[in-house]
């Protein structure tokens, strides 16, 4: 799967920014539909990375991340070495050791892994500064929401990383005493169990225990944190891939509506591909559109319920109708995957559910060549009345997530969401 960096995308975003005033010949290309954004990059690389490889946005956040990251790194070894003393109140240690990067870690925890990506703009600090840059564009606020998010684990694992840095060199060099004045005396029951006498018969902790018990805390505090940070980042690659793929909508429309050449070492192999896929670009019917019934027979009462006649982008067209999946129904859906072309609005029954079984079927007449886009529209039932699924309706999340990440495909979306 096609991995972007942090760079490349605000580079490749310029480049489709300016897609409109170039004259861009897509025939030399070879453009295998299953992934679109490896296809952008090559794009890029072929007519533009040399022209847009610098990024003044992406230099703003590289240069701001380095400058707090630093700034945390000397404040914290400073201020340890600073106040280095013979004795250290284990309580206050821990707190700011311990205690307070634990409760910030589940603090950047919760930000990423419920983070959701909903089709409406996010707010954050990063994106009020970035909207400073001309290069600043809507669609990047989930990035930059991602990115803010990333941030804050890393500005975690740099402090974390330099209390253990600091605490074990200062344990290294120098023979500390613990001490710990509380009238609640909590570490009692800790001093029965690994405590020694002193000369006045008291139970008190060695001081090697606090030592390495405070070192290899932190230590598995910094491998939490580590594992947040992959989970984080993985968040900003699926921000970046959406936005780029949002942007890249006219690119990848001009695409389909195109013929893609194959190169072969074989010249009349080359020239009988070229005629097919120019023979299947042109007889495609873009006045019309195929409604698919899912799982379902025919229903006028459904087509009242969409209410597609409001709809712009499919007033104006005909209309095929076809129910597809039935049980036992394998030869009627054989004809109908050779009639389907174009745009593909396929109504969900309230049954169905968005499953291997129906991303395999979604693929399947994508594989036709002759499809160009599915819109999908889940149906619910709400006390015995069938209409169609809203954000906030039962299941409506899971068709929602499984569309954007499980089948992940540009030309498939949910209806609301085209």
């Amino acid at each position: 799967m096609y991995r972007l960096n942090f760079k490349d995308y605000f580079c490749i975003s310029k480049f489709l920014a300016r897609f409109e005033q170039r004259d861009i010949n897509i025939l030399n290309v070879k453009l295998p539909y299953n992934d679109p954004l490896k296809n952008i990059s090559e794009l890029y690389k072929k007519y533009a990375e040399d022209e847009d490889r610098d990024s003044t946005l992406y230099e703003f956040f590289r240069h701001t991340r380095t400058i707090i990251l630093w700034l945390i790194f000397i404040a914290v070894m400073s201020f340890s070495f600073v106040s280095i003393q013979k004795s250290i109140n284990i309580k206050i240690y821990l707190i700011f050791g311990l205690v307070v990067p634990f409760i910030y870690l589940l603090y950047v925890a919760w930000q990423t892994l419920f983070y959701k990506f909903p089709n409406k703009e996010e707010s954050s600090l990063v994106a009020f500064f970035a909207k400073k840059y001309p290069e600043y564009d809507k669609r990047d606020t989930h990035v930059l929401k991602t990115f803010t998010t990333l941030l804050l684990v890393e500005m975690g694992i740099v402090y974390t990383f330099s209390i253990l840095l600091s605490t074990i060199f200062i344990f290294w060099a120098y023979s500390i005493e613990f001490y710990s004045e509380s009238s609640y005396a909590f570490l009692d029951p800790i001093k029965m169990w690994f405590g020694t006498a002193d000369s006045a018969g008291h139970a008190v902790l060695p001081q090697h225990f606090f030592a390495i018990a405070i070192t290899v805390s932190i230590i598995i505090l910094l491998l939490l944190k580590s594992f947040i940070w992959f989970l984080a980042k993985r968040n900003l690659q699926k921000a970046m891939k959406q936005a780029l793929l949002q942007k890249a909508q006219p690119l990848l429309q001009k695409f389909s509506q195109s013929v893609a050449i194959e190169i072969s070492n074989n010249e009349k192999k080359t020239t009988e591909n070229f005629e097919i896929r120019k023979n299947r670009s042109q007889n495609i019917d873009r006045s019309q559109y195929d409604l698919l019934f899912y799982q379902f027979e025919l229903d006028e009462k459904v087509v009242d319920i969409l209410e597609l006649q409001n709809d712009s982008d499919v007033a104006n067209l005909n209309a095929a109708y076809y129910s597809f999946a039935l049980y036992g129904g394998e030869q009627e859906d054989s004809k109908t995957l050779k009639e389907l072309q174009n745009l593909v609005i396929v109504v969900a029954s309230a049954q169905t559910l968005p499953d291997n079984s129906f991303k395999g079927d979604m693929l399947t007449i994508l594989e036709t060549d002759r499809v160009r886009q599915i819109w999908i529209i889940p149906l619910v039932e709400k006390d015995g009345i069938v209409q169609k699924a809203y954000k906030g309706d039962y299941l409506y999340e899971e068709w929602q997530k499984q569309i954007n990440e499980t089948i992940g495909d540009y030309r498939i979306r949910l209806y609301n969401e085209k």
